[in-house]
């Protein structure tokens, strides 16, 4: 069995999750790697542990691929990371696509079938012309998800397989991005130095929910918010289904900004600024406190020579300030993707972004809704992996589920997906 590895293409960061395959040894990875590579850990590979390898993201901005030949590089050196740590060459990738082109739309469509049972062909036939329908131009297919059966005007549970009808329809949550933007993605993997097949495509922030939320979460009812670098995308999940997705074009890297203009400081300084400050407790915001603590920061000036003291209350208004913004951006997009529902499961954090020390209290107290930070918690080992790495685990998570075969009939949901996905496969 061939290693497979989840590339999640992000805007800030390029991140490759591999799993070592069960039965796989040092030797056969040593020996498709050059002489210079030899320095690589002697210890054999431990099979099913998860390795990751990541690199900042050069020659893309905002999901525009600005510098095809950087983008290479940077694939390249993220996937030869994991390859190193897993002690394995990669033969297949499963692509991550940014969320600032993917589009969630939802689609019905009925077909005559004759008064018979249904069989696997008419229901394969009613997926495929409902996706099929009113297709914009230049968007390509990444997934079909099947979210109801209607028999003769009857909702049914599942998949209506032997079911005796005349009428056959289906609603479909279908997934697509820009052919363009895929194009791009193609072909700077294959341009990269890896020498793997390109398998499959997701949508990054699906991938993060297949591994951050459970099964009893998205059935109950749960938003995931995965705060990106330039963007914050809004997953609302339902009745086990993804019911809802926007694009808010809002991420940490907004933060950043605003800290570099207000304090006069570089990005540098300005991003240490945010991770090293966080979200603080009222207590201690500076001026006025009675803690003890420092009331002022020492930041880099935009020259580069020499540093400046400012106030810390101002970087944490100047942080609150952009962090409510988004929160109310993404409030007002959960209540509309929601429909009015409840959702029991509240909303799971996710991306580089929600790793903002003390942003789970923040947004619970200015939501008034529940919000934990999102986990991956796949293993002992996997648990220690931070959140921003959760969509390349989920696109392995996937890749591993679509090559197992299927036990029983009780996953009708995957197996459609898989089906729809093969007929309108968007690799080239």
């Amino acid at each position: 069995m061939e290693a497979v590895a989840g590339l999640d293409i992000g805007s800030s960061h390029i991140v490759a999750a591999v799993a070592v395959p069960a039965g796989h040894v040092e030797r056969e990875w040593k020996s498709t790697r050059e002489p210079k590579d030899a320095g690589h850990p002697s210890a054999g590979p431990v099979p099913g542990v998860l390795k990751i390898g990541s690199s900042g993201t050069l020659g893309m901005r905002r999901g525009q691929v600005t510098d095809p030949a950087a983008l290479s590089r940077s694939i390249g050196e993220a996937v030869a990371g994991a390859e190193a740590a897993a002690g394995a060459g990669v033969g297949a990738v499963c692509i991550g696509l940014p969320g600032h082109t993917v589009q969630f739309c939802r689609k019905k469509y009925g077909n005559l079938i004759g008064k018979r049972r249904i069989n696997q062909q008419d229901i394969d036939r009613v997926n495929r012309l409902a996706v099929v329908s009113h297709l914009p131009p230049g968007r390509a297919v990444i997934g079909a998800l099947p979210l109801e059966y209607v028999v003769d005007g009857a909702p049914v549970a599942g998949k209506p397989l032997g079911m005796h009808c005349s009428r056959l329809e289906v609603e479909l949550m279908v997934v697509t991005a820009e052919r363009t933007l895929v194009d791009q993605l193609v072909d700077a993997v294959r341009g990269s130095s890896i020498k793997a097949r390109i398998a499959d495509f997701l949508p990054s922030t699906l991938a993060a929910g297949r591994a951050l939320l459970s099964g009893a979460q998205q059935r109950l009812g749960t938003a995931l918010v995965d705060m990106g670098g330039s963007c914050t995308c809004v997953l609302v999940y339902n009745h086990g289904c993804p019911v809802g997705f926007e694009v808010l074009p809002v991420g940490s890297d907004h933060i950043t900004s605003d800290l570099a203009v207000c304090l006069r400081t570089t990005l540098e300084g300005a991003e240490e600024v945010k991770r090293g400050l966080g979200l603080v407790a009222k207590g201690n915001r500076g001026a006025g406190d009675d803690t003890g603590g420092p009331r002022t920061l020492t930041v880099p000036r935009l020259s580069g020579a020499g540093f400046n003291e400012v106030p810390l209350k101002n970087a944490v208004e100047i942080i609150e300030a952009r962090i409510c913004e988004i929160l109310e951006m993404v409030g007002s997009s959960v209540s509309r993707l929601a429909g009015g529902i409840d959702l029991p499961g509240g909303l799971v954090l996710a991306g580089g972004g929600s790793r903002l020390a003390g942003l789970d209290l923040f947004a619970s107290d200015y939501l008034g809704l529940k919000v934990s930070a999102g986990s991956l918690g796949v293993g002992e080992e996997d648990s220690r992996l931070p959140v921003n790495t959760a969509g390349a685990v989920g696109l392995l998570k996937h890749m591993q589920d679509c090559s197992r075969p299927a036990e029983d009939d009780h996953r009708p949901t995957s197996g459609l997906w898989n089906t729809v996905r093969r007929i309108f496969k968007v690799s080239r």
